[in-house]
């Protein structure tokens, strides 16, 4: 059949020569490309390999009132074959198809969930399936804004969301967190503010358990009724409760707790026409707490920041701007469902100058005195997963029990 399709194009060749016309008909790639090449462009030409191993056969009719060189320009790309020319050489290359994938929408209006743990969780779900290969790319996209998650990609992504969406989109549990936050005074160094603690634990309690003098900074109790254990400490003298949060969050979401001021101070300097002008910005002082718990199957991990903070006039202020004084714990921890974790760590010393000496006399005789004062900063954490549905109260069932005259 090849020998038969080669004698026919050599015939029609030479018989359309004088008219600059040719006819191929079912002829394999490679060969057609070779003959057009040697025996009608005279042209040089190279092959990319991926071009060789195509299976396709060629047929075609020209004649003398075509162009020739934009003819097989056109009918080579119709074949994803590229022709580029180089210092007088013809390169032909093989160029995958580009298969445009329609693109849909989905809206979904969630349950439970908001729509920016929906979009954060579905995100790489819905870009990663929309490149399905260098050639089928279809960028897909998620809109979050609002109270509805529109979701735009290729049906194949779309059918994938649809499956996933109800799964994410769950009554999420809840987690309730009752902390502490307490200013241990110390008169030496000898012991932390969590070794003091701890000691008091072991004495009231008869607990039997130890942490290093320096480099352990947490303590883990397993309780059930944490406020017991919260009164031990309310009357310690040594202990100064700053601030009692407590705070119920939902599954994986954040929660604040602040209490405090916001603090006007200076901020940057500009000028305009030469005039002159100073920026107010506010910043917060006072207790904030943030806490992020995320529920596993073995625990909860718990992100846990709180600040402690104020503003004062100090030498290092800049142009009478108040200094921030701060004292932060910044951590992550994994705890059990019901146990009280205890976070220590964070010392400060506290000089007071005073102008009075020794005895009361003045400072010129004996010079001025110094009183320092030492303290720990402890985080008390209670957490404990808890199922509203237990405690719902069915208002409606309940009245139906009363005749509604007698209810006041």
């Amino acid at each position: 059949m090849k020998n038969r399709a080669l004698l026919l194009f050599l015939f029609l060749f030479s018989s359309f020569a004088n008219a600059d016309s040719i006819k191929i008909e079912d002829l394999e790639l490679k060969r057609a490309i070779g003959m057009i090449y040697e025996e009608f462009l005279n042209r040089p030409y190279m092959l990319d390999p991926n071009v060789l191993v195509l299976d396709k056969k060629v047929s075609f009719y020209l004649t003398d009132n075509v162009d020739k060189q934009e003819f097989f320009n056109r009918y080579f790309e119709n074949m994803n074959i590229k022709i580029s020319k180089k210092n007088g050489v013809d390169y032909l290359k093989y160029v995958e198809p580009v298969i445009k994938i329609k693109g849909y929408s989905f809206v979904y209006k969630p349950k439970y969930r908001g729509v920016e743990y929906l979009s954060n969780n579905i995100k790489e779900l819905v870009t990663s399936s929309s490149d399905v290969n260098e050639n089928q790319k279809f960028k897909g996209s998620i809109n979050s804004q609002g109270d509805v998650l529109v979701v735009h990609a290729d049906q194949e992504t779309i059918n994938k969301v649809k499956k996933v969406l109800p799964q994410l989109d769950v009554k999420p549990a809840q987690v309730v967190v009752t902390a502490r936050i307490l200013e241990v005074k110390k008169s030496d160094n000898s012991q932390s503010g969590l070794n003091i603690l701890a000691n008091i634990l072991k004495s009231k309690l008869s607990l039997n358990f130890s942490i290093g003098n320096t480099s352990d900074n947490l303590i883990s109790l397993k309780t059930s009724d944490v406020n017991a254990l919260f009164s031990i400490f309310d009357t310690e003298s040594r202990f100064n409760v700053i601030s009692s949060p407590v705070i119920r969050v939902l599954d994986a979401e954040n929660g604040s707790f602040v209490v405090g001021s916001d603090v006007p101070v200076l901020g940057a300097e500009s000028y305009d026409n030469g005039i002159r002008t100073r920026s107010i910005d506010y910043r917060s002082s006072g207790v904030i707490f943030n806490i992020k718990p995320t529920i596993t199957d073995n625990g909860i991990k718990v992100n846990v920041r709180s600040e402690l903070s104020n503003f004062a006039r100090t030498e290092t202020g800049v142009n009478d701007t108040p200094t921030l004084l701060k004292r932060l714990v910044d951590s992550t921890v994994y705890v059990n469902d019901g146990a009280l974790v205890i976070l220590g760590g964070l010392s400060e010393q506290k000089t007071d100058k005073s102008d009075q000496s020794a005895f009361g006399l003045p400072s010129w005789i004996f010079g001025k005195s110094s009183k320092f004062e030492k303290s720990d900063i402890l985080l008390l954490m209670h957490t404990r997963v808890v199922n509203d549905s237990k405690n719902e109260v069915d208002l409606d069932q309940l009245m139906k029990k009363f005749d509604k005259n007698n209810l006041f």
